[in-house]
């Protein structure tokens, strides 16, 4: 093993003339960086899930009641879901909210147990609106806000080692993520007789997302032994834009239906990768040393669009009932560029993922100028059943206080999610990793009227 160390540490550098003469050979460069078997290079479907499903985090009083204030609006985390909830603020509002977010998750790789565990503050959105247009029977409003969509703070590690006919063969694994997808909206929209409400919006989703990405394998008998590593880190910022409308119609003062459709996202995405492939005496696998250096690529990439559809109860002024559906399709979802083809990736989005539904319920009940919430939330995992079928289970809770010009709200949230995920890494195929992994959320908002 001594010697197979050095030998990792001799890298031959073969990619240095190529970065010399970017000009002359990038598609070489490129078509070899897609050779390495790694899930991150370049962006795969694993990343398209990941971009695709939304926890839509937010305002402290929207998380404590399940995250379902889209059929009520006034609330800045609401318009995000449906931008005719901005029709609902009757007066002038500055909205901020601060989180903490903490996670742990326990692997588990054949008899192997890894536990992990962080933590991360957060900005989970803020927002101001404004009246425009004020009559009897008519309002119009407009909002600036920011909302985060997703976190991607995760973890695993893995090791396989097994022994057949005399040949030994060890897997390990290890990939760390972190990251968000927010998103900056302006928003307009108004009423017709308390009974419409209506709102158009833009969206300008934003984000990052880091990942390292290690692993080897080894297989031997006696003196005679292969190996073969890779080591990859990537961050990728993205920037995009969609447009969005809804409507909330209340049929009777008590209830509110609502109904809002989201366009695809359009995305333009920067990306720096370093990686270092090494494969030496592997059978049916070339001989391979390549140490790339801190690599600058860019792409684009499409989001899903979403509809969402909800109903809430309003019992006067004792509290309320709410719940939202939200439909998605991860297979919409694409990667494309100039330089590279994406259409084995795309294909293998279509292969591997699917329709993401998304289910929120919550109550609110008012005892005078104090508010108690709960609620309860699932979102399928956008995996197809043959690869990765793991839901997302939500438990929400909270609290709040209210004046005439000042709000101050908590939650508390969890998430909460089992699933068995497949690498295709080495030779010899991982056991399915099993992932245990536990998210929570506190939040603060406070609110200020005019």
């Amino acid at each position: 093993m001594e010697m197979l160390k050095t030998k990792t540490h001799q890298k031959l550098n073969v990619l240095d003339i190529l970065l010399k003469n970017w000009n002359l050979n990038n598609k070489i460069f490129l078509g070899l960086i897609l050779l390495l078997p790694s899930a991150g290079i370049a962006q795969d479907f694993y990343n398209m899930a990941q971009f695709a499903r939304h926890q839509n985090l937010g305002t402290a009083r929207n998380m404590g009641a399940g995250g379902a204030f889209s059929p009520l609006g006034n609330d800045f985390s609401a318009i995000h879901s449906n931008p005719a909830g901005v029709g609902v603020f009757r007066r002038p509002q500055t909205d901020i909210s601060l989180g903490f977010s903490g996670y742990s998750q326990q692997t588990l790789s054949g008899s192997n147990v890894y536990d992990h565990s962080g933590g991360t503050s957060t900005i989970p959105n803020f927002g101001s609106v404004n009246v425009l247009s004020e009559e009897r029977n008519s309002q119009s409003n407009f909002a600036f806000s920011y909302n985060q969509l997703s976190s991607f703070n995760n973890q695993f590690r893995a090791q396989d080692a097994t022994v057949v006919q005399g040949v030994f063969f060890d897997d390990s694994l290890s990939v760390r993520s972190a990251g968000y997808l927010g998103e900056m909206g302006l928003t307009w929209g108004g009423h017709t007789n308390r009974k419409w409400y209506y709102g158009i919006g833009v969206g300008i989703p934003i984000g990052r997302f880091e990942e390292e990405y290690y692993s080897d394998y080894i297989e031997g008998l006696d003196n005679d032994i292969g190996i073969q590593i890779i080591d990859e880190f990537q961050i990728v910022n993205f920037i995009g834009i969609n447009a969005k409308f809804g409507l909330i119609y209340r049929p009777i003062p008590a209830l509110r239906l609502s109904f809002a459709a989201h366009t695809p996202s359009v995305m333009s995405a920067n990306g720096e990768i370093a990686f270092v492939e090494f494969v030496d005496n592997i059978p049916n696998i070339p001989d391979t040393e390549i140490d790339g250096r801190d690599f600058n690529y860019r792409y684009n990439m499409t989001l899903p669009g979403r509809i969402n559809t909800g109903v809430a109860y309003v019992f006067g002024k004792y509290g309320l009932i709410t719940a939202d559906y939200e439909f998605s399709d991860a297979r919409a979802g694409n990667f494309r560029s100039r330089m590279i083809s994406y259409d084995a990736t795309n294909e293998r989005i279509r292969d591997n993922l699917a329709a993401i539904h998304q289910v929120r319920s919550g109550v609110e009940a008012r005892f005078q100028n104090f508010f108690l919430r709960g609620g309860y939330s699932y979102s399928t995992s956008g995996f197809a059943a043959n690869f990765q079928n793991s839901g997302v289970h939500g438990i929400h809770g909270g609290a709040g206080f209210r004046t005439k010009n000042f709000a101050m709200d908590m939650a508390v949230v969890n998430f909460s999610q089992e699933n068995n995920r497949i690498f295709p890494v080495s030779p010899v195929a991982l056991s399915p990793i099993n992932s245990i992994r536990s998210q929570t959320y506190f939040m603060l908002s406070a609110t200020f009227m005019r």
